[in-house]
């Protein structure tokens, strides 16, 4: 199979060019020729385009699983990949509770997650993760709906901000929503999660964490001309990882919660809400659009959908291949990946952790 894939391969190449060099055997020049050799190009050119979207975009989740009597959580629920997760992980029978902002957008998010799952089991709760207030009054409702809690998906998340922006808590707003507001809602939700047979903390970062590196004089960049978007993105990202490995390694050295899995992952480059920062549609001239349609034609195939995109954390919320033997590793693609030399710092990560709780007020008792 590989051999005839480059075989076709090297076909459409010579194809491509527009003519044979002299050292082509005749009866190859001539085959290249016919309109048979033509359209067999054309099926390898597509085959090979086919095939490498599928390896870029992953596998799509279709393990025969349950989750029925489970509760799940997945903050910034009410759109993009954590909407989809919604979605599936209702249709597989989760009672699931989508938390962001309160807004009609969430309203229909719920009405659509029932909709196209199925389920009846779909609800929300108001939550802003750059206030603690907010933060802490979710959990709190969160208690009172809920015993246990199976899946925590910390999916919400902001990127390249083009200014430097501060939470209501007065933190840089990249560190303060990916962050440092996950942090602070998961030592509220933590408790429950360790009352579930098998609790896990789904956390998404990015591929992007290759860009960050934390400064431990300045976490918030504060300094004058620290700050650049997509360094601060990065640093969140770096600080997802950082924080899933401190816990683990947290509930290792316990040994008290065995069954509690604490993982995370990079969902690929999605077009999703996510990037309103980095593209603007609204800002673009008509008639640039077939201009764009030609030269955008790569970003859509080197891209996920959201519903591609949301396939790794759907099977990390899901699947009943992952286990405690899993914890701390970052995933792509659904299998585990490999990750900078800054995100393996057990120090740093330590560091992170201890500052972590004094920037949101409270110890985070695993």
């Amino acid at each position: 199979m590989t051999m005839l894939l480059l075989a076709l391969l090297s076909l459409v190449l010579v194809c491509a060019s527009g003519s044979t060099s002299s050292s082509t055997p005749k009866s190859l020049r001539f085959s290249l020729t016919t309109p048979t050799a033509k359209i067999a190009a054309a099926a390898a050119s597509g085959l090979g385009l086919y095939l490498g979207k599928k390896v870029y975009d992953g596998p799509v989740f279709d393990e025969a699983v349950s989750l029925k009597g489970q509760n799940v959580i997945i903050t910034g629920g009410n759109t993009g990949l954590g909407l989809e997760s919604a979605i599936k992980l209702a249709q597989l029978g989760g009672n699931v509770i989508i938390l962001s902002r309160a807004s009609a957008k969430t309203d229909q998010a719920v009405e659509t997650i029932k909709k196209q799952s199925g389920s009846s089991l779909v609800s929300a709760i108001p939550l802003d993760l750059g206030d603690l207030k907010s933060i802490k009054q979710c959990a709190d409702e969160l208690k009172k709906r809920v015993e246990k809690i199976d899946v925590a998906l910390l999916n919400a998340g902001i990127m390249a901000v083009p200014t430097r922006e501060l939470t209501k808590d007065g933190y840089e707003s990249h560190m303060g929503v990916n962050h440092l507001g996950h942090f602070a809602l998961l030592r509220e939700l933590f408790p429950l999660v360790k009352k579930a047979p098998a609790g896990r903390v789904v956390t998404v970062s990015s591929s992007a964490h290759l860009l960050g590196k934390l400064d431990q004089t300045d976490l918030l960049l504060a300094k004058e001309g620290a700050y650049s978007p997509w360094p601060a993105y990065g640093n969140s990202k770096l600080a997802n990882i950082l924080f899933t490995r401190e816990l683990a390694r947290r509930l290792k050295e316990k040994r008290q919660n065995p069954n509690v899995v604490a993982v995370v992952l990079h969902p690929g480059a999605c077009r999703t809400e996510l990037g309103r920062y980095v593209f603007d549609p609204a800002s673009i001239p008509k008639f640039l659009y077939p201009v764009l349609g030609v030269v955008g034609a790569p970003l859509l195939y080197f891209t996920k959908d959201q519903r591609m995109g949301a396939q790794t954390q759907i099977f990390l919320s899901a699947s009943s291949r992952v286990s405690s033997k899993d914890n701390g590793l970052f995933f792509d693609n659904s299998k585990p990946a490999d990750t900078s030399a800054e995100a393996k710092d057990v120090q740093e990560a330590k560091w992170l952790w201890a500052e972590s709780e004094k920037l949101t007020n409270g110890k985070f008792e695993v």
